[in-house]
């Protein structure tokens, strides 16, 4: 099942507990002009993302191979699919295709025996790996921030055989305990309830608003959109 795909890829990227990143900013991709990675303003088809000197390690791990894109464009509630083109083999600029007013887009190459882990685009099915993901709006990145939180909480509220004490040893201060279902997490951290009874994962918004999945007994509640339905085709788009 994909959420249990979700939880193993929460635990590959973040074998190392950071102080400086949340659990979903580490398995996101996303990144931006403080990496050095600069979007172009878009046309009707097609934006080009730059890479600068500081993402040249980015990049050589993208160069020379074939890379299909993506993007979605909320107000249009749609998304669209580039195909496959040729990334140069010098750092240069990438294009993606866009849907008009298009919120986010995404690379992706092939998945390779040395991934350990990582976010597929679609379906379960896909042989690809999301290498990285760029906001066209500041509605985009609250898209992004969004899609980091639901995978927190998707990833970690449905495998629940893995012990508490277990994800804790090797998310840190990532993941806290909280002291009563409805309780906040402190921001940049997700936090669990679990009193055999009822379960609670819990993370918070940028703009603070919080999020969670919750079951009491046998019945199931959320705020989170996509975990309204079916959470085994949890993807990025």
């Amino acid at each position: 099942m994909l959420r249990c795909a979700v939880l193993a890829c929460l635990l590959t990227f973040v074998l190392v507990p950071s102080a400086h990143a949340a659990i979903g900013d580490e398995l996101i991709p996303y990144v931006d002009a403080s990496d050095d990675v600069h979007v172009g303003t878009p046309s009707r088809h097609a934006v080009t993302v730059r890479f600068g000197p500081r993402a040249a390690k980015l990049y050589r791990s993208l160069r020379g191979g074939p890379y299909s894109s993506g993007c979605i464009a909320e107000r249009r509630r749609g998304t669209s699919s580039g195909g496959h083109n040729e990334l140069p083999r010098k750092r240069s600029r990438v294009t993606i295709a866009v849907t008009p007013g298009a919120d986010v887009c995404f690379v992706a190459t092939a998945a390779r025996a040395s991934d350990g882990g990582c976010i597929n685009p679609r379906t379960v099915r896909d042989r690809e790996c999301v290498r990285f993901v760029v906001a066209l709006s500041d509605r985009g990145r609250a898209i992004v921030d969004e899609i980091k939180r639901t995978f927190e909480i998707g990833g970690l509220f449905f495998e629940d055989e893995v012990p508490f004490a277990e994800l804790q040893q090797i998310l840190g201060g990532d993941l806290v305990t909280l002291a009563t279902p409805d309780a906040l997490p402190p921001p940049g951290t997700v936090g669990v309830f679990d009193d055999g009874n009822v379960r609670v994962v819990a993370a918070l918004l940028a703009d603070g608003t919080r999020w969670f999945a919750r079951r009491d007994g046998g019945v199931y509640s959320t705020n989170v959109p996509r975990l309204f339905g079916d959470r085994d085709t949890l993807t990025l788009f």
